[in-house]
Order: structure tokens, then sequence, then C-alpha cells
């Protein structure tokens, strides 16, 4: 189970350890986050160790002002098949004619 003392906040969409938070780029409101690629890849991992389930993530391309949501992936809870969608999206045409950073605003089953 995942302890309460190595969590920033929790969000809309997941608790946000507090060593991911420095990385973490938050929505508009604040209610919920997303993580470049490499430490969305590292908080699954910290979601499977502790006991949570990943249900999939929100594609955001970084912007500005502001982060737009471009596309979803619903992993039903299998976060190896999450794992692999986000390096996929990292090589997807649809997204990377945008030439902004790419950030995965991940959900969590707590």
């Amino acid at each position: 189970m995942w302890e309460e003392k190595v969590v920033t906040k929790t969000f809309g969409n997941a608790p946000l350890p507090k060593r991911f938070e420095n990385e973490a780029i938050f929505s508009p409101d604040g209610s919920e986050f997303a993580l470049p690629a490499d430490t969305a890849k590292l908080f699954i991992n910290w979601c499977l160790e502790s006991g949570l389930e990943v249900m999939g993530f929100d594609v955001w391309l970084a912007g500005p002002t502001d982060n737009t949501s471009l596309d979803e992936f619903n992993s039903k809870g299998d976060a190896g098949h999450c794992l692999k969608e986000i390096e996929r999206t990292l090589t997807d045409s649809k997204i990377l004619k945008y030439n902004r950073s790419v950030l995965f605003n991940i959900w969590v089953n707590f």
C-alpha cells in the first residue's frame, strides 16, 4: 500500500509522490498533474510497487500558457500495456507534428 507520508498531495488523477513533484506539470485549475515520459514510466512503476491500479492516461501537449489534452489511452488496469503505449505515443506522427513536449496525465484507481 502507498504511504501518505511519501505523497505530496492527492490530485484528481492520482496521488503525487514527493520524488516526482518537481517534474509535475499541473492543469490550469490545479486539480490534476502530468509527467514527462521518463518520469511517467517511473511513476507507473511506483504505482505498481504501491499496489495502485493504473487505469490509463491522457496525452497532454505542453504549451506556453496551458496544456492541451490531445489523446487518451485506457489500459483497463494493465500497467505493462500502459508503459508500452507511452513508448508508442512518443513516436506517433499525429502527436509529433505539434512539435511540443509530450506529458502523461496518468489515471490511477485509488
